[in-house]
């Protein structure tokens, strides 16, 4: 990742395809999963360790793509 620049947001130009950390929410419970895209077309989808597909809940979904999940912390 780096920042765009003259933005004065301070935002950053993050990697969506490839693979990666994530975390998963969903009925209560957290899950350490892989996010996987393979091309800019592709569909983006989370693995548990195992190499599954992970199943969300139909309807109305959040995802967020932040720099690094040793920043993020849940209460």
């Amino acid at each position: 990742e780096q920042r765009i620049a003259d933005d004065p947001n301070g935002r950053i130009e993050q990697a969506v395809v490839g693979s990666g950390r994530a975390r998963v929410f969903s009925d209560g419970i957290e899950r350490e999963v892989t996010w996987q895209k393979d091309a800019a077309a592709s569909p983006l989808g989370f693995f548990d360790a195992d190499g599954s597909e992970v199943k969300l809940n139909a309807g109305p979904g959040w995802i967020v793509a932040v720099p690094s999940l040793d920043n993020l912390t849940v209460e």
